[in-house]
């Protein structure tokens, strides 16, 4: 039976890149669309062949034929939506950052084990191969005891009308992307780092983070990461060990139409491991619609929460100018 989905927000990630995706998803069918700005939602809806469209979020939320909604609103709107979708009976897969506040969190994850829903983070780059593989390198030992990890993600927009560069609706690029070097130095330690330090760039107009540094402490090792939405378009993952190195080319968004390559290199020499081309935002969603059906989180809710915790350190380190304890 194919689930029938709801979309709340009409974001431009949505229009370019989850609607293609969806299309390769068969087990769902793009039922109704909710969005303040009604042209933008009717064009949306005539393009793509949704029946039902909506001004107000809430009245999506009221149709009982809904299975599933998609959040793509600004993330500080995504705490209130999210609980309002849980309390309407509707599995849930927003985009990131799941939420801002780690007690909120932990709350909406109770409360969607109590409703027996799904409340699942928009973590495509996760289904992807060679994150497996590099996993599965380290529990090896091919490059010996970790030493740094280091991550580099960028991209070029000036917009001052985007929301990233709007502080009240989660605006910054720590939020938009400086999670994702967060969440993947989560599921590559299960452990957190004792202290954090951020140090940022500002926008003068609008005060969001227009290009951040991060540095996280563990005991042994150190993970690194530079995110910049005013830069050249990048992304690189560098992990270091004491006796080899990992050079991952496109961690978060490899190019839907092209392989992509992990390269290790140890005392053993080079070694290339290639992937076949694969849309990361299709696979997100089989495995949604999969985790619908089992009711099964297919994220571990821990290591969603411990990576919601590092985002508000480091936006603490960002404010404070100085170096965080994280306890625990």
């Amino acid at each position: 039976m194919r689930k029938r989905i709801g979309l709340i927000g009409a974001s431009t990630h949505l229009v370019k890149r989850i609607l293609p995706a969806l299309e390769h998803v068969p087990d769902v069918v793009l039922f109704a669309i909710a969005s303040r700005d009604t042209t933008k939602a009717k064009d949306i809806a005539k393009q793509w062949n949704i029946p039902l469209r909506y001004d107000r979020y809430e009245d999506l939320l009221e149709n009982p034929e809904i299975e599933a909604v998609y959040i793509s609103t600004p993330p500080a709107l995504h705490f209130p939506w999210i609980k309002k979708a849980l309390s309407h009976n509707k599995h849930v897969l927003c985009e990131k950052p799941l939420v801002l506040k780690s007690r909120e969190l932990r709350s909406l994850f109770s409360y969607a084990t109590h409703k027996q829903k799904i409340l699942m983070p928009a973590w495509m780059y996760r289904f992807h191969p060679q994150w497996h593989k590099l996993k599965e390198i380290l529990s090896q030992n091919l490059i010996g005891e970790i030493r740094l990890v280091d991550i580099r993600i960028s991209y070029e927009t000036k917009e001052k009308h985007n929301i990233r560069y709007n502080p009240s609706l989660g605006g910054g690029v720590l939020n938009d992307i400086g999670c994702y070097a967060l969440s993947s130095f989560c599921f590559l330690f299960n452990i957190s780092p004792h202290h954090v330090f951020c140090k940022g760039i500002l926008d003068p107009l609008t005060k969001v983070d227009v290009l951040t540094t991060g540095i996280l402490s563990y005991h042994t090792f150190q993970a690194t990461f530079t995110v910049g939405m005013e830069m050249q378009r990048y992304q690189r993952l560098l992990l270091f060990g004491s006796q080899g190195m990992i050079d991952m080319e496109y961690p978060f968004h490899p190019p839907p139409d092209q392989e992509t390559h992990l390269i290790l290199s140890s005392s053993q020499g080079r070694q290339v491991f290639s992937f076949p081309p694969l849309n990361l935002y299709s696979q997100e969603w089989k495995i949604f619609v999969q985790s619908m059906e089992s009711l099964i989180p297919p994220l571990p809710q821990e290591e969603i929460i411990r990576e919601t915790i590092l985002l508000e350190k480091c936006h603490l380190s960002l404010r404070k100018g100085q170096e965080i304890v994280i306890k625990g």
